[in-house]
C-alpha cells in the first residue's frame, strides 16, 4: 500500500512539473528575447535608406496596393447649363470685337495640384513625415506602442527571414517623425498631416475627405527603411488609410535585385 501511495505522489509530482513548463515556458521566452534585445540594443549600428532607395520601396509598396473596400468618390458636378444664344439688336453694329489670344499655360507642382483637387486619378496621397514607431507617445498596451511594435517583430512569418537585429535597428531609426525625401515617386502625391487634419475638419469623416480629395485612393504613411550592412534587405513599415473598413499597417521585408527592389515576405499588424 505504502508502494501504492508512492507511485501516485510520484506521478502528481510529475505533472505539476509538466504543467509549469507548459506555463512558464512561453513567459520564459518571453523573458530571454527580452533580455537578448536588451543586450543587443546597446550594439545597434543602423543602416537607413538612402533618399533614392527610400522613396524606391515606398512605391514598390504602394505599387502592389489594391485598397478594397474604399467608399465610391463623390459623382462628378453636374456641367453648367448652356449659355441662352445672343438676342439680336435693332441698333447698328459696333465695333467688331477684338480676338482672343489663348494665355500660356503654366505647368502646376504638386503642392498647387493638390490645392486646385486636380490629383491624378489612382494616385494615394503619401504623408510627407514618416511613421514614428517608438517615439514613447503610446500607451504602454496601445497597438502602436514600442512593446507592440517589438512582439509585432518576433512572429515566425518574419521572424524565420529577416535578421533579429535589422528588426531593432528599424525601431531604432524610427524612434521619432521625420521628413520623407522630397522626390517624385510612382502612385501617390505628397502631402503634410496638417492637409489631411483640413480635409476631415471636426466630422473625421471619410465622405467630407473624399470630397475634397474624390480622385485618390486613400492616404498612406510609411517609416524610414533600415537596411542590412551589405545594402542587399530592407524593412519597413507602412501603414494605409482608405475607408472606416480599409486600412492595415504592415512590416514589409525587401531584397534588392536586378530590377529593383522586390518584396518577399511581409507582416501583418493591424487591419481594419
Amino acid at each position: 500500500m505504502a508502494m501504492h501511495w508512492r507511485r501516485i505522489r510520484a506521478l502528481s509530482l510529475l505533472i505539476a512539473i509538466c504543467a509549469a513548463v507548459v506555463v512558464l515556458a512561453p513567459l520564459a521566452r518571453i523573458g530571454y528575447l527580452d533580455w537578448v534585445e536588451a543586450r543587443a540594443e546597446t550594439r545597434i549600428d543602423p543602416h537607413p535608406a538612402a533618399d533614392t532607395d527610400e522613396m524606391a520601396i515606398v512605391s514598390v509598396l504602394l505599387e502592389g496596393h489594391d485598397f478594397e473596400g474604399m467608399p465610391p468618390p463623390p459623382p462628378p458636378p453636374p456641367p453648367p447649363p448652356p449659355e441662352p444664344p445672343p438676342r439680336a439688336s435693332r441698333l447698328a453694329p459696333g465695333p467688331e470685337p477684338s480676338p482672343v489670344v489663348d494665355e500660356p499655360t503654366v505647368a502646376m507642382s504638386a503642392a498647387e495640384k493638390l490645392n486646385q483637387k486636380l490629383i491624378e486619378p489612382d494616385d494615394v496621397l503619401l504623408v510627407d513625415t514618416s511613421v514614428a514607431l517608438c517615439d514613447g507617445s503610446e500607451p504602454a498596451n496601445g497597438p502602436f506602442s514600442c512593446a507592440y511594435f517589438r512582439e509585432a517583430l518576433r512572429q515566425p512569418s518574419l521572424n524565420a527571414k529577416i535578421p533579429p537585429q535589422l528588426a531593432r535597428e528599424l525601431l531604432a531609426i524610427n524612434a521619432q517623425e521625420m521628413a520623407l525625401p522630397d522626390l517624385p515617386i510612382a502612385h501617390a502625391r505628397r502631402i503634410s498631416q496638417a492637409n489631411i487634419d483640413a480635409a476631415f475638419g471636426k466630422s473625421s469623416g471619410w465622405e467630407q475627405f473624399y470630397q475634397r480629395y474624390p480622385d485618390t485612393r486613400g492616404i498612406a504613411r510609411a517609416s524610414r527603411a533600415a537596411l542590412t550592412a551589405d545594402g542587399r534587405m530592407a524593412l519597413i513599415y507602412a501603414q494605409i488609410h482608405c475607408g472606416g473598413t480599409c486600412g492595415y499597417g504592415v512590416f514589409y521585408l525587401l531584397a534588392r535585385t536586378a530590377q529593383g527592389w522586390e518584396i518577399v515576405a511581409k507582416q501583418w499588424h493591424w487591419e481594419s
